[in-house]
């Protein structure tokens, strides 16, 4: 109950979307911050398309059942961090399997849900990292460098370097 994770390799419950969303939340949360945590991360789409709402089954197990995409999955995984009543997350890739518009949308709701609490965000795609307070550069197993994303670029070469070699293939 006091840790949250989310992880590239995601599992796919066969629950309704409420029950997995609220699969890890201690309390639960209602209607209104399921609806809310969804648009944020931009699922209100996905949301208008199931036959039974937060109640739709998932997984293709029953006649009226949902198959989601694997992006789709993967945010279900982090709104059940969101809607958590943790107070430490662990966010490992947790963007692996969406494309780079949405990815980019959601990088800002995930700092603005996740401000309560202690956040570990673990990723190789440097833009994910612009939102965090504190980035720990590593380097063959090592701490490198140690900052904000501005106070990198100007004192880490080896940041700046990696940062403008991702940025390019976008």
């Amino acid at each position: 109950r006091m840790l949250t994770a989310v992880f590239q390799d995601y599992y796919r419950y066969p629950l309704t979307l409420r029950e997995n969303v609220t699969l890890c939340a201690g309390r639960m949360p209602s209607d209104g911050d399921i609806y809310s945590a969804m648009n944020a991360l931009s699922m209100a789409h996905t949301l208008e398309h199931l036959p039974d709402g937060l109640d739709s089954e998932l997984l293709l197990m029953k006649d009226r059942s949902v198959e989601l995409s694997g992006g789709e999955w993967q945010k279900l995984s982090v709104l059940r961090c969101i809607l958590s009543d943790s107070g430490f997350a662990v966010l490992d890739e947790p963007n692996s399997a969406l494309d780079p518009v949405v990815e980019a949308s959601i990088y800002e709701a995930y700092r603005r849900m996740l401000g309560r609490k202690t956040t570990l965000f673990i990723s190789h795609r440097l833009g994910s990292v612009k939102v965090a307070d504190e980035i720990l550069v590593l380097k063959d197993g090592r701490i490198l460098a140690q900052g904000s994303h501005d106070e990198l670029m100007q004192s880490s070469s080896y940041y700046a370097a990696l940062f403008e070699t991702q940025k390019g293939f976008y």
